[in-house]
């Protein structure tokens, strides 16, 4: 866990201020029930 945590620090986190100046950044609430994950993830991916 603490390389993945490493890996995002360095590669994935310094991207989210670049889309989200774009207003292109969707967030989902990954600590939300399943199923309410997925509705959010196929609204985005849906343009909803």
């Amino acid at each position: 866990m603490k390389t993945r945590m490493v890996a995002y620090r360095a590669q994935t986190e310094p991207l989210l201020p670049y889309y989200g100046a774009r207003g292109v950044l969707r967030k989902v609430d990954g600590m939300a029930p399943m199923d309410e994950v997925y509705r959010q993830i196929s609204g985005v991916l849906s343009g909803a």
